[in-house]
Parts: C-alpha cells; sequence; structure tokens
C-alpha cells in the first residue's frame, strides 16, 4: 500500500510539472551598499538589458533600503547597470538566467565616490555546483536544486569521499574530520554535533568545503577539515518554517530566521526532532579451548527513541571593514528510551544445550549541554595580513539510567531457575575550555607570508558510577561498592605552531609548518591523585603544489598528526549491557603518532572534473578496541594501544554533467591496513582492506520539479576482522509552488533493503560471527514554507 501511495504521489508530481505552460521564471536580486560606510544605499538607479533582445525595454528601479529585486524575468543573457549621484557606476555583464540557475543573488554590490573610483564594468563569471582546486572540495549548495529543503547532515552524506562507520560515526577518507562552521571549530563531541547538523538548514548554508589535507592550523588534526559556509542573506529578513514525518515514526519541526543590515546579521534556527529505531542482532561465537570447544548462540531485539531538541542563534557585527565580531550560542539535548531482549544459549562441542538465559534491558537517559562562542577577526588593507581569535566552551550533564533483568532456564525443562536484576546509574558532566588565536602577516618578499598561532585548551569530566543488585527476598536495590566509581578526567592543551608559505610567479605553492605541543591530563577516581601524565611533540607538516593553469594541479603533502584518547577510552567502569561480552576503558592508553604522506591531483574542465589522491601512512601506538576470551567464556572488549601499521591509500572522486538538466558524482577509495607478522601470527591481527563507493545525481525537469539520489556501499578492515555493509540508498523528489516558496519533497530511504552489518571477529581462541539489522526502509514526507519580510517594492519601468 506505501509503494503504490508513493508512485501516485510521484505520478502527479510529474503530471502538474508537465501540465504546467511555459512561463517567465528568473530573477535577479541584490544589496547596494554605499562602500565608504558599508551601509545600504537608497534612490540607486538599477536598469537591467536583455542582451539578445533588442526588443526588450530595460527594466527600471529604484533601490529601496539597499534592496533590489527584478521577477518573472524571461530566460536568457542580461547586463546590470547601478549608478546614483556622486557615485562611480557599476555594471554586472553576463548574467545567464536558464532552467538550471534561475535565480541571482548578487550579494552585496557596493559603489564607491566619483573622486575614489572610476566606473566599473564586471563580467560575471558563474560557480559551478562543485569546484575542485587547491586540494578543496567546493559543492556550492546555492547552486543546487534541492538546497532549500535539505539539512546539512544531508548535504554532507552526499560530499565525496564522505562515509559512516559501523557505529554512525562520520568519515572523511577514513577518518573522522574536523567540522567548522565560517572558518570556526566545532567543539562538540559526537552525538551534540549530529544534533546541529540535522538542524541547520541547507537555505542557510552558502557552500561546503572539503579540505582532505588540512590546513596548517588544523595540520595536527588525523583526519581531514569540513568546512560548512553559511550565507549572510541579503538585506531584510527571511525565515523557513519546515515539518516532515517518516513512515519509520519520525518527525521533525524547525524554524530558521535570518536578520541582515549593513552591520549586522542574525540567524536563529529551533527545531525538534523524534525518531525511532527497531532492529535485531545475531552472533555465534565459538570458543575453543585445548581440549574442547563451545558455541554461544546470542539473538536479540532492540528499539530505540530519541527526542532532541535544538537551538542556534549566531550574530555577527562588522563595524567597520577591518573589525569583525561574531557570537554564537548552540544548546542541544537528548532524551532517550532504549529496550532490548536478548536470548543466550550455549552449546557444547557435541551441539547440545547446556546452558540458557534471557536478558532484558531498559534504558533511560537525557543529556543537555550549552556552547557559547565568540570571535573577533582584524583584516588589513591586504586581506593576507589578519588576526584571528576564537574562544568556546562546552557545559554539558548526561544522566542514565540502566536496569538489567536475566532469567536463567534449565536446558532440559526450560523451567525457570533464578533471576538476576542489576541497576547502573551514570552521571557525567563535562567542561571544556577552548581558545585560538591564528595570525598572518605578508613579508617583504612578495609572495612569502608568515603564519602564526596559539591553541589552549582545557577539558574536565566527572563520572559518577552506581551499580545497584537487587535482593531476591526484598527486590531491594544493595549499592555495590566494587562494581561503582566516581572518576575525575583533566586533560590540558598548549599548543604553538610558526610557518612559512610562498607563492611564486610560475604556480608553485611552498608551506612549512612546525607545531609544538604539551599535553598534560590527570585520571583518576575522585578522592585520591590518581595517575598524572604529560607528553611533549613536535609536529611537523609541508606541502609542494604546481598548479598548471588555472585547471590542473598536482601537490604532494607530509604532515605528522596525533590522537588522544578520551574520556570513553581511558574510563575503566564496566557496561554490563552484555553480560557474556563486558566492555570498558583503558586508563593506561598513550596517543597515537601518524606520519602522512599524500600525492594529490586535481583537474576541472568543462563538463568534467577530477580528484585522485595516493597516501601512504605509518601509525605508531594505534588506539583500537580488542576484544579477548577469557577464561570463564566471557569475552572483555576495551581499548589498546596495539602494535603499529602501515596503510595505503587511493581515493578518487570526479563528476560529469550529462546536460544542463542531469549531472553525476562518482567517489570511491581504497585503503589497505598492513601489520606485522609477529601480530598477525601471535595476536591474529588481520590485514584488510577498507573500501566505500559513492554515487549520487541530480535530476532537474524545471525549477520547480527536480529529482535526486544517493547510494553508499562501505567495507571496513577491523585489526580482528572486517564489517560489511549492504547498498545504502535514498531518493527523493521535490516540487515547489507558490512562486517557489511552498516545497514539497518525498524521499525513499532504503526502499529496498534495510540496513545490514555484517560483521566478523576473531582472536587466537575464539571465532565471533555478528549480524546486525536495522529497519531502515523509510518513506519521509517533508513540507517547508519560505516567507520573507514585505518591502514596498519598487515600481518598474
Amino acid at each position: 500500500m506505501v509503494k503504490l501511495l508513493v508512485f501516485i504521489l510521484l505520478l502527479l508530481m510529474a503530471l502538474g510539472a508537465a501540465a504546467q505552460r511555459p512561463r517567465a521564471v528568473g530573477m535577479v536580486v541584490a544589496n547596494v551598499l554605499d562602500a565608504t560606510v558599508n551601509m545600504p544605499l537608497d534612490g540607486a538607479t538599477v536598469q537591467l538589458f536583455a542582451l539578445a533582445d533588442s526588443a526588450f525595454n530595460p527594466k527600471t528601479q529604484l533601490s529601496r533600503l539597499g534592496q533590489i529585486e527584478f521577477l518573472d524575468l524571461a530566460f536568457g543573457h542580461y547586463r546590470l547597470t547601478i549608478s546614483h549621484v556622486g557615485f562611480a557606476s557599476l555594471t554586472i555583464d553576463s548574467i545567464f538566467l536558464r532552467a538550471e540557475r534561475y535565480d541571482f543573488n548578487l550579494g552585496d554590490l557596493k559603489l564607491w565616490p566619483q573622486q575614489q573610483q572610476e566606473a566599473t564594468v564586471i563580467v560575471l563569471s558563474e560557480k559551478p555546483l562543485v569546484e575542485s582546486r587547491d586540494g578543496k572540495i567546493a559543492y556550492n549548495v546555492g547552486e543546487s536544486a534541492l538546497s532549500s529543503s535539505s539539512n546539512a547532515a544531508e548535504l554532507l552524506r552526499n560530499m565525496p569521499m564522505v562515509s559512516n562507520d559501523p557505529n554512525g560515526k562520520l568519515l572523511l577518507k577514513g577518518r573522522e574530520p574536523r567540522i567548522l562552521i565560517d572558518d570556526k571549530p566545532v567543539e562538540l563531541n559526537g552525538l551534540q554535533l549530529a544534533d546541529l547538523l540535522e538542524g541547520l538548514s541547507g537555505a542557510g548554508i552558502e557552500r561546503i568545503e572539503i579540505l582532505q589535507n588540512p590546513p596548517p592550523e588544523y595540520a595536527s588534526e588525523p583526519g581531514g577539515v569540513i568546512n560548512i559556509v553559511t550565507k549572510k542573506g541579503k538585506v531584510g529578513f527571511i525565515g523557513k518554517l519546515a515539518l516532515s514525518a517518516g513512515t519509520r515514526g519520525e518527525a521533525n519541526t524547525s524554524a530558521n530566521v535570518n536578520y541582515r543590515s549593513a552591520k549586522l546579521n542574525f540567524a536563529g534556527s529551533i527545531g525538534t526532532s523524534v525518531d525511532q529505531l527497531l532492529g535485531t542482532n545475531q552472533s555465534q561465537r565459538q570458543n575453543i579451548y585445548s581440549d574442547s570447544s563451545n558455541v554461544l548462540k546470542t539473538v536479540s531485539s532492540f528499539k530505540n527513541i530519541n527526542v532532541r531538541p535544538n537551538l542556534r542563534l549566531q550574530l555577527d557585527w562588522e563595524p567597520t571593514a577591518k573589525h569583525q565580531w561574531s557570537a554564537v550560542l548552540q544548546t542541544n539535548a537528548t532524551q532517550t528510551n532504549n529496550h532490548s531482549n536478548t536470548s543466550y544459549q550455549n552449546q557444547n562441542r557435541f551441539a547440545q544445550l547446556w546452558r540458557s538465559s534471557n536478558r532484558t534491558n531498559h534504558t533511560q537517559g537525557h543529556s543537555f549541554s550549552v556552547n557559547p562562542q565568540i570571535s573577533y577577526r582584524y583584516r588589513a588593507k591586504n586581506p593576507l595580513h589578519y588576526l584571528q581569535i576564537i574562544a568556546s566552551a562546552v557545559v554539558a550533564i548526561q544522566p542514565s539510567h540502566r536496569r538489567y533483568n536475566q532469567a536463567f532456564f534449565n536446558p532440559s525443562t526450560n523451567a525457570k531457575l533464578y533471576d538476576s536484576s542489576q541497576e547502573q546509574r551514570l552521571h557525567h558532566q563535562q567542561q571544556q575550555y577552548n581558545l585560538r588565536l591564528n595570525y598572518n602577516l605578508p613579508l617583504r618578499t612578495k609572495g612569502l607570508n608568515l603564519s602564526a598561532g596559539l591553541v589552549l585548551a582545557s577539558q574536565h569530566h566527572h563520572n559518577v558510577l552506581s551499580t545497584y543488585f537487587y535482593n531476591a527476598l526484598t527486590n531491594q536495590p544493595q549499592l555495590n561498592s566494587a562494581f561503582s566509581n566516581d572518576i575525575r578526567f583533566v586533560q590540558n592543551l598548549y599548543a604553538g605552531r610558526l610557518g612559512l608559505t610562498y607563492d611564486t610567479k610560475k604556480s608553485w605553492h611552498f608551506v612549512a609548518n612546525l607545531q609544538a605541543e604539551q599535553t598534560q591530563f590527570r585520571f583518576g577516581l575522585a578522592k585520591t591523585t590518581g595517575a598524572q601524565q604529560g607528553y611533549f611533540n613536535l609536529l611537523p607538516s609541508a606541502t609542494i603544489r604546481k598548479n598548471f593553469g588555472k585547471q590542473t594541479s598536482l601537490s604532494l603533502l607530509y604532515r605528522q598528526s596525533i590522537s588522544r584518547p578520551g574520556i570513553n577510552q581511558l574510563n575503566p567502569a564496566i557496561d554490563y549491557n552484555d553480560p557474556y561480552n563486558l566492555r570498558f576503558g583503558n586508563p593506561a592508553l598513550l596517543p597515537n603518532l601518524t606520519h602522512h604522506f599524500d600525492l594529490n591531483f586535481n583537474r576541472n574542465k568543462g563538463k568534467a572534473y577530477i580528484n585522485a589522491s595516493a597516501g601512504f601512512n605509518h601509525i605508531a601506538n594505534i588506539i583500537n578496541s580488542i576484544r579477548s576470551l577469557q577464561p570463564d567464556g566471557k569475552t572483555f572488549l576495551t581499548y589498546q594501544n596495539i602494535a603499529s601499521k602501515n596503510e595505503y591509500e587511493l581515493s578518487i572522486w570526479g563528476g560529469y554533467a550529462v546536460s544542463k538538466k542531469l549531472r553525476f558524482n562518482l567517489s570511491g577509495g581504497l585503503t589497505y591496513n598492513q601489520y606485522s607478522e609477529a601480530s598477525r601470527q601471535l595476536l591474529r591481527y588481520q590485514n584488510g582492506t577498507t573500501s566505500y563507493l559513492g554515487l549520487n545525481y541530480n535530476l532537474a525537469f524545471s525549477p520547480q520539479l527536480s529529482f535526486d539520489g544517493n547510494f553508499k556501499f562501505n567495507r571496513f578492515a577491523g585489526v580482528q576482522g572486517p564489517a560489511r555493509s549492504n547498498l545504502a540508498t535514498n531518493l527523493g523528489v521535490q516540487h515547489k509552488f507558490f512562486k517557489r516558496r511552498f516545497a514539497v519533497a518525498l524521499s525513499a530511504i532504503d526502499p529496498f533493503l534495510p540496513q545490514r552489518q555484517k560483521i566478523i571477529t576473531q582472536g587466537p581462541n575464539f571465532l565471533l560471527n555478528s549480524l546486525v539489522q536495522n529497519r531502515t526502509k523509510n518513506y519521509r514526507l517533508a513540507l517547508s514554507w519560505l516567507f520573507s519580510s514585505t518591502h514596498k517594492k519598487p515600481k518598474s519601468t
């Protein structure tokens, strides 16, 4: 029935679009500013000429509040001229309106006094949907037909070289990237970051940039950088309301507003999402001993419900062209209610059942975080001379409550023998403070720049775990001190860097950077001193790039990065969610260091573009989760610094515009992990290949009707075995009504197959096969309405 409804809705949308008669739908909007004071300029005379139509009477407007807006234009080439008494005129040439690019927001057009500047003519060069240059891939969201109906998380999933690991973590070329918004780092953990991206509307994003080789200020990060650049909007007020619901039991509401004047920009978003995920887990573990073996079979089902309200406020103030201030307040909250039921069966080597039990787990919890950020940027007349200061903080609390009930049965009669009940109450507090300073100074030698930076960061975590066992006679909880703890973790980072960049006249680009870091941390019980450690590192990086014209570049990069263990990896508290597979952290972990060598090639010409890279990485003291079998038949899963390894990487990404209406993008990558012979023989570590493959397309029949699709496949090579996912599919159609203000979008997520993960884990004395299946099949309907301030429009003549 659902498939029939989906088909009917798609057919009605297509027929509705086909029934529309061709009409003029183009538009050109802009803001006219006085360049001397950066304020809106009223009364400027603005004329729009059609270049190919000699019979076309020029349209004329007088700017009001600095705003101009030409609507209902026929497709074709146009020229825009702006003039005002006492100001030099400005001409924008080669504005090309057509089906795949029908709206042009020219942004701020500044007029200078006649005594300071002569008349100016600008030939407009449009940005393509995707740009790839100088090791940076930019997805110009403003050029996308579906940007107004997507959020940042959905847009990121369509980006090349972006994938998700088996736990859902966002990865760039197999590593966790650093996320920036407007060139400023987002200091949030995984869940808080996911809430932020889900609440950030695509309508407020100008472009998304992927820097697979990080710039000097982030060269010590283990992964690349993803920078989300937000729109500043036109002068006035604009907003968007959105509502969506899906057949999987999800719902989402959001509101986004933006107000801009010449010196002030305010953006705010508020929303709440509810999602529900159902699934099943199956596993079979064979335990191998010197004289016998047995099998543990596990079958479980789960239901996870999450409610995530979020709020983001941003205020940008530019009192003068040299000074820029920005303040951001981000708050996230999560409420969880998760259930799971698990059946355990032990079989001996003759496949005879000798132990049986059922376990019910119920987890309730919530979290709340506040993330304020303030930044200042000084910009001299030379744009390469600037100073940037960014200060941020994170304050979060996360209490949770888990109840475990387990019943043991007689294998022969299936009669209940006895019950076991346990409860864990966890309260986690987090405080984090960050200060970053970046300075760039052009030197006297042309093309030579000095770059410097400073990072001060402090993390404070307080984790209180109380474990209770229930008395079988009274059913009252009794605190068990041996399984409870009160832990504090403090980490301070002091880092400074110094670098040089040099650009020659013959298109050569050189970067050399050295970062010095001192890390100090304390970890232990709250009433004791605990373990205190510190380590110092020098992390160099260097880049050589050759540009062959504006279309081709080749670069070679070396850098050394560091990955420090976090609170979840260090915390020794035991997770009893699965009594036969216990999880806990390792407070003795050391950071790992990686040497990266990368060769990148970029080519962008006409309808086709390609980015290819090859790399080699050597990683020492790898932090990885390792499962080991204990004598009592249980396994322990904890983090260890395992032996070093080598990685060999290949990745490629490219795209092709088949026509003005149809575009394809394809990305893929391979990483081969190689461990030492001793590790493979003694510990059963496995060499393996991690791979990802993605394909997406965009088909725009008209400015009102468009289709898009995204296909992703991932395979991960773990140190103890591979994890493989099946094909993930996301298909969508969108239709806009009422002059493109009201949008209706329908998405089909995994309509053919649900998401499955097959995981193989092998140790010296056990073999574990697991299958996780999530009910991801979902049909989602989204409605959105775009509104703006109703200034009286100037009359056209």
